[in-house]
């Protein structure tokens, strides 16, 4: 708890600021004499940064919040009167806090990309019928050759295998293909996503190219093509010759 010169007083709680505005001679007796008592209430992910200013003798600390402009924060979140000690300990507690809970925020949102992969991994280790079939292109490894002489297309590699294994394997030059980790296309964003339009997926039995390829055109309307049988098929074709 931090108290000022003013009547107003702040409470710094595990999820929140409180500021408490003035009640009869500046005593919080729990409600104003003449009045409603006035608190704001203040959800620390809000909070986009902590301002102090020292005065002469005295101290103003302001709060500034997400989505309104320096008035409309001043307004919210101006605590006056602090004395030096109290106003440092105050914007310590405040940024500590504010960083706590960005922290939690950063690890829920990772934890829900991990939960999504997750998924996308153990679907691509079971069938495949679950799946809406109708959104793919599949297309077999001569398609792919042809559709990378007539566009501007790579193959995008989702294996661990090193790119001139999978050259050496498919028949195609390593310079037309890229090798991503398939975590990363599930974590970007639209931006990000808008390179792999028209890319061929290729992985080890065709599964989890069907599953990134599906999620770019459900979650970003990206179009894409799947080379059918993975490099499982080019291999067994390759032992039968």
């Amino acid at each position: 708890m931090f108290y000022g010169f003013t009547p107003d007083f702040v409470i710094a709680t595990d999820k929140r600021i409180l500021i408490i505005k003035n009640s009869f001679l500046g005593l919080y007796t729990g409600k104003n004499v003449f009045g409603n008592t006035s608190y704001n209430s203040i959800p620390y992910r809000q909070i986009t940064s902590v301002i102090l200013s020292r005065g002469i003798s005295m101290c103003t600390v302001v709060i500034r919040l997400q989505g309104m402009v320096d008035s409309e924060s001043k307004n919210e979140g101006e605590i006056k009167g602090l004395w030096s000690k109290d106003a440092e300990n105050l914007v310590k507690s405040i940024e500590h806090m504010v960083e706590h809970h960005s922290n939690i925020q950063t690890q829920n949102i990772n934890s829900n990309k991990n939960d999504t992969t997750k998924k996308l991994y153990d679907a691509s280790l079971n069938n495949t019928n679950d799946l809406d079939l109708s959104k793919l292109k599949e297309i077999d490894i001569t398609e792919a050759i042809n559709l990378l002489k007539l566009q501007n297309s790579k193959i995008i590699w989702l294996g661990t295998e090193p790119i001139d294994y999978v050259s050496k394997i498919s028949g195609i030059t390593s310079s037309s293909i890229i090798k991503i980790n398939p975590d990363k296309i599930i974590e970007a964003d639209l931006q990000i996503n808008q390179f792999f339009s028209n890319s061929i997926f290729l992985c080890y039995n065709g599964n989890i190219a069907r599953h990134i390829s599906l999620h770019l055109k459900n979650e970003h309307g990206i179009n894409s093509y799947v080379i059918k049988g993975g490099l499982i098929d080019m291999l067994s074709n390759t032992t039968k010759k």
